[in-house]
């Protein structure tokens, strides 16, 4: 029950939050680089953007109970 519910959240983070990331990208795009909108490619480019970072971040909420995980790397050993 726990797996489903983690695949339920998981996907409703994807698809929703990154619609939100999307439609902010279109309208900063639209104001500063209105060149854009002519490049198909760049739409497709901004959602993978999108899936990538939020599974990014969900994947670091789950594994290390924070947004962002940061490596503490000792090279002196």
């Amino acid at each position: 029950m726990k797996k489903i519910l983690y695949l339920f959240f998981f996907l409703f983070y994807l698809v929703f939050l990154n619609h939100l990331f999307y439609y902010f990208h279109e309208a900063f795009t639209l104001k500063f680089f209105p060149f854009l909108r002519e490049v198909p490619q760049f739409s497709i480019f901004l959602h993978i953007l999108g899936i990538s970072f939020l599974s990014y971040v969900l994947c670091n909420m789950l594994l290390y109970g924070r947004f962002f995980y940061v490596a503490k790397v000792d090279i002196l050993e």
